[in-house]
């Protein structure tokens, strides 16, 4: 593993430099537009974005406080809160958190918890009319044990389904065990589902974004695993076929020492590569990483990383963040720091000097962000806004 020296960038990702003008020239032309989705969810749900062949948006999310899943779509001109509609999936009391939102094989597809002091994966799938909750189908793929934490899903191109999720086990000093499920038909019936234990820890930690699948339909995951309490490392782990077997995924370390939550989220290039973003440590900073495979993603010293920012104000800003990259493979990111947070990057993002942050909305908005790329370019971020009521759904277009 190769450390990179940290710093910041100058300029803008390339998506956003024609609406930016330098910091000593401001314009009144306003970087970044704001929509209001929903005004009635938790101040602590989370969010998860997709964008469809067509351009249009949608997004899932839970209600901290309300507790059901629901699901948000706009078609176009998605900086006007008129252009948002929503509805409710799961009427399921506690339903909708851990949520991650894939489009693919003509469809929308959701993975989620369902927890009542005990947790359960669930899926839920709609081929159309999807503001209608009787268009949803649900199933529930795993209800053994406290299970169905930072379920991660990944659909391949042939419509072959794919999650990762956390159990916790309760033994004496606490083991958790990552899963993995998949289907390939049925899948709106518990009896297409296959499942099996990849890895189990006294430590496990994931995302629910850190699993995807490339064209070939390799699978690759990023997550966390340890015995001991002093380390925590983040992991890669890459499988292509027979992924049920445990012995058929090959584990690399990639950073042996982030922080205990690292929440490892990982994204593809074009060409199946892997870039992993999660929570580091720079002496007694936290940082949010940016790790790259350039070389052979098997071997440890084929990541190069880079800490593109320091988190002055501490653990109090380290909550869901997210990565994409666009379709020239350059990567956009939005976390929480002093606000909702967004960096880019053209090129050369292992290298210092390579990424510029933007603060997006100063103050407490940020929580439980999700970033994808839009159609004809840009960046579009889904996250929640605290009020003294609970918390307002917002999506943020950059202009």
């Amino acid at each position: 593993m190769r450390l990179a020296v940290f710093a910041l960038a100058t300029f803008a990702p390339a998506a956003l430099l024609s609406a930016c003008s330098p910091i000593s020239n401001p314009t009144t032309i306003p970087l970044f537009l704001f929509s209001t989705i929903d005004t009635a969810v938790g101040a602590t749900a989370q969010t998860s974005v997709a964008v469809d062949a067509t351009g249009r948006v949608h997004v899932a999310y839970s209600q901290d406080g309300i507790s059901n899943l629901r699901y948000a779509t706009c078609a176009a001109d998605c900086a006007q809160t008129a252009n948002w509609s929503h509805t409710t999936v799961d009427t399921t009391s506690n339903s909708g958190f851990f949520n991650s939102f894939i489009v693919g094989a003509g469809a929308l597809h959701i993975a989620y918890q369902v927890y009542s002091g005990q947790g359960k994966l669930r899926y839920a799938t709609c081929a159309a009319n999807c503001l209608l909750t009787a268009s949803w189908q649900t199933v529930t793929i795993d209800s053994a044990g406290n299970t169905g934490h930072d379920g991660s899903l990944a659909v391949g191109q042939a419509g072959q389904l794919h999650v990762t999720y956390l159990e916790s086990v309760a033994v004496p000093g606490g083991r958790w065990r990552l899963k993995y499920a998949t289907c390939t038909a049925s899948c709106t019936d518990p009896a297409g589902w296959a499942s099996t234990v990849l890895d189990s820890a006294v430590f496990v930690d994931a995302s629910s974004r850190a699993l995807a699948v490339d064209g070939t339909g390799r699978l690759h995951l990023a997550y966390q695993k340890t015995d001991s309490t002093a380390q925590t490392p983040v992991v890669y782990a890459t499988c292509a076929a027979n992924c049920t077997n445990p012995a058929s995924w090959q584990l690399t370390g990639v950073d042996s020492d982030p922080l205990a939550h690292a929440a490892p989220v990982l994204a593809l290039d074009a060409l199946g590569v892997p870039s992993v973003a999660y929570w580091g440590r720079l002496g007694p900073s936290a940082t949010i990483n940016y790790a790259l495979c350039a070389g052979v993603c098997t071997t440890s010293i084929g990541w190069n990383i880079l800490p593109i920012q320091s988190l002055e104000s501490g653990t109090s800003d380290l909550d869901q963040h997210s990565l994409v990259l666009d379709a020239a493979s350059r990567p956009q990111m939005s976390f929480q720091h002093g606000g909702l947070a967004y960096a880019g990057c053209v090129s050369s993002c292992t290298a210092p000097g390579a990424w510029l942050e933007y603060l997006v909305e100063p103050g407490v908005g940020g929580v439980g962000s999700s970033v994808a790329g839009l159609s004809g370019g840009g960046i579009g971020i889904a996250y929640v806004s605290p009020t003294s009521g609970g918390g307002r759904l917002r999506f943020v277009v950059s202009n």
